[in-house]
């Protein structure tokens, strides 16, 4: 009986998860960077988590939806390990909410320990007749709450920056490719308040966000780097480019103090990119991309 009933809970968070990612692509699309803030991801994330959620809830098939938790657990562990170990503030997992993915990764491995605990002990007979009932809501449910996320899916669609650096679409958040810029010119020099500047020589530009610790460590080697070449001929100017954190507004991490140009990019849109990312450019060109 324990087990059911735990099984039901673990349903109960997954759609508690799902709401809050509901509310967060209501009100703009989830997280900054990388594929997991991509709305159609994020989208099918809360499909899958109310499917699985509404399956736990409602008991039916307890051996099968154990196997379908157990593989979600899995993959959602590596994911927030991931996110921990790139240094990533928030999973994303709650929408809006921001939780640090070692925290979500002790989580999801509790849940993980207590399905083990749980697992049935033989496989499911078909649904008998008084299930159907339950079978029946459980299939109408879904493809009522299925109807929100498409509708979220489409009125997130992410903008782009063509290369001539103009925002292209009628989203509010603005996706960034910097592997496509290499032998263009950069495309961002319009968005950013020392543009102008970066249209002339050498330059090594690092996007980076102010909470993202892997952005530190490459900012503090190139630091080291920039002293032990002092002495070279024509070293490439340094420039730090700060992308506005509007997921962590009132962000108390530290300014980066630093002897670089420094500078940010346009506030009135919420820039989406994985940081951090090393731009080479040569009199306002892109001839190489780290990311």
């Amino acid at each position: 009986m324990f087990g059911a009933w735990a099984m039901r809970g673990l349903g109960g968070l997954l759609l508690l998860a799902a709401a809050l990612k509901m509310y967060g692509l209501a009100v703009e699309p989830v997280g900054r960077a990388g594929i997991f803030s991509e709305p159609w991801l994020q989208t099918a994330l809360v499909e899958w988590e109310l499917i699985l959620g509404l399956w736990l809830v409602a008991g039916l098939y307890r051996k099968q939806s154990w196997f379908a938790a157990v593989a979600c657990g899995v993959a959602f562990l590596d994911v927030s390990l991931y996110q921990g170990f790139r240094g990533e503030t928030s999973c994303g997992c709650f929408g809006r909410l921001s939780v640090s993915p070692w925290y979500t990764a002790c989580l999801d491995a509790m849940a993980l320990a207590l399905l083990m605990w749980c697992k049935p002990d033989r496989l499911n007979s078909p649904v008998p007749s008084r299930s159907r009932s339950r079978l029946t809501v459980f299939v109408a449910l879904l493809a009522l709450l299925a109807i929100p996320g498409a509708w979220l899916t489409a009125r997130n669609a992410h903008a782009g920056l063509s290369s001539d650096g103009e925002v292209v679409g009628t989203g509010r958040s603005v996706v960034l490719r910097p592997a496509t810029w290499v032998g263009q010119e950069f495309p961002l020099r319009k968005q950013l308040d020392i543009g102008e500047e970066l249209s002339q020589g050498q330059w090594v530009v690092i996007l980076f966000h102010r909470n993202c610790a892997s952005c530190m460590k490459i900012i503090a080697k190139f630091e080291r780097d920039a002293q032990m070449s002092g002495a070279s001929e024509h070293p490439p100017r340094m420039a730090l480019i700060e992308v506005p954190d509007q997921d962590a507004p009132g962000s108390n991490a530290p300014a980066v103090r630093t002897a670089f140009r420094s500078g940010r990019l346009n506030e009135s849109w919420n820039w989406l990119v994985t940081t951090p990312v090393v731009v080479r450019l040569k009199d306002g060109h892109v001839i190489g991309v780290l990311e």
